[in-house]
């Protein structure tokens, strides 16, 4: 699904495919693997997933786990984006 999000803000908006998108797809893989749900899974409409995504004030919620060095590495990428 996030794949496919994805694709669509490239055909909407023509980005260019930089090693910042590949930064930020590690991002969303390693959420997933951490929380189990990916990190726009809250929002069910695609169009405010895009909207979430294109959004850089979009604010990601990181709740506790047990995994806290993990989770202080998706905070980094998620800065850096």
């Amino acid at each position: 699904m996030v794949m496919m999000i994805m694709m669509m803000i490239y055909q909407i908006v023509n980005f260019q495919i930089s090693t910042k998108s590949d930064v930020w797809s590690l991002g969303c893989i390693l959420y997933s693997l951490v929380y189990n749900r990916t990190p726009f899974d809250s929002l069910r409409l695609p169009l405010l997933k895009l909207q979430a995504i294109m959004n850089p004030a979009h604010v990601i919620q990181f709740p506790e786990t047990q995994h806290p060095h993990v989770v202080d590495v998706l905070k980094v990428n998620h800065s850096c984006s």
